[in-house]
């Protein structure tokens, strides 16, 4: 993606500032606070000023998991079981879905606030792992 000021202006309307690194970017544009301890994080920002997707994975202890859903305004509850996902993730230029960006059968999903953001959770035996979704689309 080539840096734009129109795509730098963008962001700083859409998020009062320009993010300085993933944990940033996961606040800015997906909505949660990456918890202590996390394990692994990915990010992908795409698109320009008028539209943009942003994907973020947060892959935490499950003692971590609970606090994090605070952080993006939702509880255990509001975690729905099953969701299509396949056509979700952040692709490479040549349109090929990012190695990271992995996602098992099962998963819940649960709706955010605000923008168009949605958050898939795949819970393992030794880590929970979140993928965020936001978009802000072209009006």
């Amino acid at each position: 993606m080539k840096f734009s000021l129109a795509f730098a202006l963008g962001v700083i309307a859409c998020a009062g500032t320009p993010s300085g690194g993933p944990r940033e970017r996961v606040r800015d544009f997906g909505g949660c606070v990456v918890p202590p301890g996390t394990i692994q994080l990915h990010d992908q920002l795409d698109g320009s000023a008028e539209g943009w997707q942003y994907f973020a994975k947060i892959v935490m202890p499950p003692s971590r998991f609970e606090g994090f859903l605070a952080t993006c305004g939702l509880e255990i509850e509001d975690l729905r079981l099953g969701h299509e996902h396949a056509h979700l993730g952040p692709r490479d230029a040549s349109g090929t879905l990012r190695t990271w960006w992995r996602l098992p059968e099962a998963n819940a999903v649960a709706g955010m606030s605000g923008r168009h953001r949605q958050l898939l959770v795949v819970e393992r035996d030794t880590d929970v792992a979140a993928f965020i979704v936001s978009t802000n689309p072209s009006p």
